[in-house]
């Protein structure tokens, strides 16, 4: 695995082929930096679903992936274009699509994992939970909602939210997107 600080300037330095234009992916993420704010706090909440799992060596099974990954790599037609267009190679695009499968699969089977937690941020709740982790006596937030606020990079663990959003970004489809905005900005300032 990369470490997140060497994956910052990767991913500064990737482009995005769009309508025959090669975009610079710092383009791309200036113009869609007005996700990145609202992503932020899911983009955290999915670490905790992910270290969890990690922690209790729980995964889905291999079918379960397998189908997902064949499933959305059918809706991307034609593929190459929309590997270009997201400035990610096949591989690359394969490994996120199975990590996703896995947040999917844990949010899915979050009752029968987690009988204990009820809300939306059980698995940071049960992350703390496992950690000892209690927030400030003047916090009105619950373990789970602190954890989350606090991000993984508070937790010690080596973690980059420019990156994270970056490979969901491109994994989503909006890095092509935003490649298109700049096409079309760049066409109309001249």
């Amino acid at each position: 695995m990369l470490r997140p600080k060497w994956r910052l300037s990767e991913m500064y330095h990737r482009c995005f082929v769009f309508n025959q234009e090669i975009v610079p992916a710092a383009r791309v993420l200036s113009m869609a930096d007005c996700l990145q704010k609202d992503w932020g706090r899911d983009l955290k909440s999915n670490f905790f679903v992910k270290q969890w799992l990690k922690e209790k060596k729980i995964s889905p099974t291999p079918g379960f992936v397998s189908t997902y990954v064949k499933q959305n790599i059918s809706k991307k037609k034609p593929v190459f274009d929309f590997l270009m267009e997201n400035g990610m190679t096949f591989k690359e695009w394969k490994g996120l699509l199975i990590q996703q499968s896995h947040i999917i699969w844990a949010k899915q089977m979050r009752c029968s994992l987690l009988p204990a937690f009820s809300d939306k941020d059980c698995f940071a709740e049960a992350w703390a939970e496992d950690h000892g982790v209690v927030p400030p006596q003047e916090s009105d937030m619950s373990p789970g909602q602190w954890v989350i606020e606090k991000g993984p990079e508070h937790f010690g663990f080596i973690w980059e939210e420019a990156a994270e959003f970056f490979d969901v970004l491109r994994l989503s489809g909006r890095a092509a997107h935003f490649a298109g905005m700049w096409n079309v900005k760049k066409v109309c300032n001249g």
